[in-house]
């Protein structure tokens, strides 16, 4: 539908064409902490101590096409105004998004006592999307 057109008293025509391919990748990522008791042996210095690897995220996303389109109009005495939105997107390409090799780590070497290591809260996310678009009309 190259070349169409959209027709109303007020209109929003978007058109994308990606002809490439579009990767996204996150390769061999740490997110690491580590407690190590380096003193003597039977040393407190530690003791009681946490190590936590929170809340951290890796993302790859790989976007082919992505339109918002917003159309408001002032709504009329005499009856609804004339308007259209039109997008058209295309793909011919690949769109890829890859993660490998993450690690989230925590640990505790002869932390002494009451010590503690912990992981949470973290995400992976790879997402490849083709095409998006959100239209909005309204009138006011």
């Amino acid at each position: 539908m190259i070349g169409a057109t959209t027709q109303a008293s007020a209109a929003v025509y978007n058109q994308q064409s990606n002809l490439g391919d579009v990767s996204a990748s996150s390769v061999d990522v740490s997110y690491g902490v580590v407690l190590n008791n380096l003193g003597a042996t039977g040393s407190t210095a530690l003791q009681n101590s946490t190590a936590s690897v929170s809340n951290n995220s890796v993302n790859a996303y790989a976007f082919g096409n992505a339109a918002s389109n917003t159309l408001t109009m002032a709504a009329l005495n005499t009856g609804m105004p004339s308007a259209a939105v039109n997008s058209f997107q295309s793909n011919s390409g690949a769109i890829t998004a890859t993660v490998t090799n993450v690690t989230f780590a925590a640990s505790a070497f002869g932390a002494g006592s009451g010590s503690s290591s912990s992981t949470s809260g973290n995400s992976v996310v790879a997402q490849a999307v083709g095409n998006s678009a959100v239209s909005v009309m309204g009138a006011r």
